[in-house]
C-alpha cells in the first residue's frame, strides 16, 4: 500500500485544492466502521433526500437517477460489494449532521460511478467523525462547476469531515479531491491511487 501526504495528493490532482477563509474543515484519515439501520422496502434504493437511516446491501448494483442527499440525523451505510451508479450531474451529498459510512473490504470494495462520465461525486458538509470511506473506488466523477471549471470527485466543504482509507479516484473530470476552508489531514493519506484525473 502506497502512503502519500496531502501535499503530494494536491500535486497529483494538479493543485486544484480549494482553501477558503474559515479554518473549519478537517480531513481525518483513519479506518471507519459503522452500522446503519435499513429502512424501506428496497434495500438497494434510498430516497433522493434521505432523512432516516438506510443501508445499501452488498449485493446491490443500483442506478440513482436523482442522486442522494443525506440529511441531518440520517445515516447512509453502504456495505462491501455494493455498486452505486449516478446519473450525470447527480451526487452523493452528506449535509450538515448527516453521516456516510461506505466501508468496503480489500476483497469486496464499494464502487461509486456514473451512468455516464461526469456525475457530481461525493460532497461532504457534515462534520461528523463517523463519515468514512474505506476500500471505495470512485470512477468518472467530477462535473461542471464554477470552481476551477470542474468539481472534484470528492469535495469536503466548510465544516466537513471525512475519514478515508484505500480510496481510488479514477477518471475525474475535475480534481480528484477538493478540501475547503483550511482543510488539514492529521495523518498521511493511505491511497489506492489517483489516475486519469484532469
Amino acid at each position: 500500500m502506497k502512503v502519500i501526504s496531502v501535499k503530494q495528493l494536491v500535486a497529483a490532482t494538479l493543485g486544484a485544492v480549494a482553501i477558503g477563509a474559515a479554518p473549519a474543515c478537517e480531513l481525518v484519515i483513519a479506518e471507519g466502521e459503522g452500522e446503519g439501520e435499513g429502512e424501506g422496502e428496497d434495500p438497494c434504493l434510498p430516497a433522493s433526500v434521505l432523512s432516516a437511516n438506510f443501508t445499501i446491501t452488498g449485493d446491490c448494483d443500483v442506478e440513482l437517477p436523482n442522486g442522494v442527499d443525506i440529511q441531518a440525523g440520517a445515516r447512509l451505510t453502504i456495505e462491501p460489494g455494493a455498486v452505486l451508479r449516478f446519473a450525470s450531474g447527480q451526487h452523493l451529498g452528506v449535509r450538515t449532521d448527516g453521516v456516510l459510512v461506505a466501508a468496503g473490504t480489500e476483497a469486496d470494495p464499494i464502487s461509486l460511478r456514473g451512468t455516464a462520465a461526469g456525475w457530481g461525486g461525493v460532497d461532504v458538509e457534515s462534520g461528523s467523525a463517523d463519515n468514512a470511506l474505506a476500500f471505495v473506488s470512485i470512477l468518472d466523477a467530477g462535473d461542471e462547476a464554477p470552481l476551477f471549471g470542474r468539481a472534484a470527485a470528492i469535495n469536503v466543504r466548510d465544516g466537513g469531515r471525512l475519514g478515508a482509507q484505500d480510496v481510488s479516484i479514477t477518471g475525474s473530470r475535475g480534481a480528484g479531491l477538493s478540501l475547503f476552508s483550511g482543510a488539514q489531514a492529521e495523518q498521511p493519506l493511505e491511497d489506492r491511487g489517483l489516475s486519469a484525473n484532469f
